[in-house]
């Protein structure tokens, strides 16, 4: 249970934080020539602080909703915030160091309000690009070549929905239409359709709704993916690392009814024309034994088009090896914010986009990873995209 270190951590950052605005709002010193004022705004500050703590505490609710979507958007603001007060203090100490700056106007009150103005006008800045980016879904397309004999498609791929707290009906009916406006053949939900707490869909018929509306030549399929699985939340965070935790039965009854096929290390032979494989998650596969099927060991026919659904972009070799030819894959959301977008192709072999993987013989599997749909902790994405894929496949045989 990482809820207690969060919690310590999170109050920790938020108290040095809170201490420069604290500095940047006494050097406008009128205001805080009275103590009705330093109070208000520590009062203020502890509740924003505390409410995320707060959600986390509440049992399913209204409130609890309310709570938590109000604490992701600030949660979103505070890392910004962080980030652009953490260069501030770097660029003031070079200023120091270098002597560029005396130390007679450092210790004047004029740093500290240009200063906090310009980190306080960029972390709004930053936070709202952030926000609106990531309630705007764009279309990245990608064509790929199969060297098996087939009909020309196209699949729609999406993942990493996170319904919940952050993002509800409204998102889901802007992702159905711009869905159908491709046209698809396949639509495949590569995991993560859900954001742990199935209690926290804003309006599940709605949403069951819009996932109805959404058509297709061969239907509509979905994979698991980490953050199906029941556990609670802070902040948008998982804190618990349970080996045996479970998928909540009411989530693969709510995709069925909404006309989705959930493939759990499944292989389905479709019109006798492909066959599509669904994967249980790497790391939280909601088993009992919290085990999932190796790929070998899920029986397919290799001759013909195999697709492959799997939450986390991993094992990208043995897929190859075992004749998968188009893994389609999320989970990554290509870092989603700043600076954590600049690290991701550190972790990952194909953090997002398409990639080729060759086997000795020559095969050739199509890794695509989505950046996902939605978001996981703070509701924001910096320089990475909301987005559904579409794939034009070819056959070449």
């Amino acid at each position: 249970m990482l809820a207690i270190p969060f919690i310590i951590i999170y109050l920790a950052v938020n108290f040095f934080v809170g201490m420069d605005l604290y500095l940047w709002i006494k050097s406008f010193k009128n205001p805080f020539r009275y103590k009705k004022a330093k109070v208000i705004f520590i009062a203020v500050f502890s509740i924003l602080t505390s409410l995320i703590i707060v959600a986390f505490a509440l049992p399913d609710s209204d409130a609890k909703k309310t709570i938590s979507r109000v604490t992701n958007y600030y949660l979103g603001f505070m890392i910004n915030l962080l980030i652009v007060l953490a260069l501030a203090h770097t660029l003031a100490l070079i200023l120091k160091k270098t002597k560029v700056v005396s130390k007679e106007y450092f210790r004047s009150g004029k740093p500290k309000f240009i200063a906090g103005w310009v980190c306080f006008v960029l972390s709004v800045g930053f936070s709202v690009y952030g926000f609106v980016n990531a309630n705007n879904i764009e279309v990245a397309s990608y064509d790929v070549t199969v060297n098996k004999k087939g009909d020309d498609m196209k699949i729609v791929l999406v993942a990493d929905t996170h319904l919940g707290y952050s993002l509800g009906v409204r998102n889901m009916r802007d992702m159905a239409e711009k869905i159908n406006v491709l046209e698809p053949d396949l639509v495949c939900f590569a995991g993560d359709v859900f954001d742990n707490n199935f209690n926290s869909l804003d309006d599940p018929s709605g949403i069951k709704q819009a996932f109805q509306s959404i058509e297709s030549t061969y239907g509509k399929y979905a994979c698991w993916g980490n953050h199906d699985v029941i556990d609670k939340l802070i902040g948008g965070f998982s804190v618990s690392f349970e080996e045996n935790q479970k998928i909540d039965s009411r989530m693969k009854t709510f995709l069925e009814k909404s006309g989705i096929t959930v493939l759990e290390d499944d292989a389905l032979l479709i019109d006798d024309k492909f066959t599509l494989v669904g994967r249980l998650d790497m790391s939280k596969p909601g088993t009992d034994d919290a085990e999932r099927l190796d790929i070998d060991e899920i029986e397919f026919d290799s001759t013909l088009p195999v697709i492959c659904m799997d939450h986390e972009p991993d094992e990208l070799s043995e897929k190859a090896e075992a004749g998968v030819d188009i893994d389609l894959g999320g989970h990554t959301h290509n870092g989603q914010f700043f600076p954590l977008n600049l690290g991701i192709g550190f972790v990952w072999e194909n953090p997002k986009g398409h990639i080729e993987k060759k086997t000795d013989d020559g095969h050739i599997m199509h890794s695509i990873v989505t950046e996902g749909v939605g978001v996981y902790g703070p509701f924001m994405r910096t320089f990475t995209n909301s987005e559904i894929v579409e794939i034009n496949v070819t056959f070449r045989q």
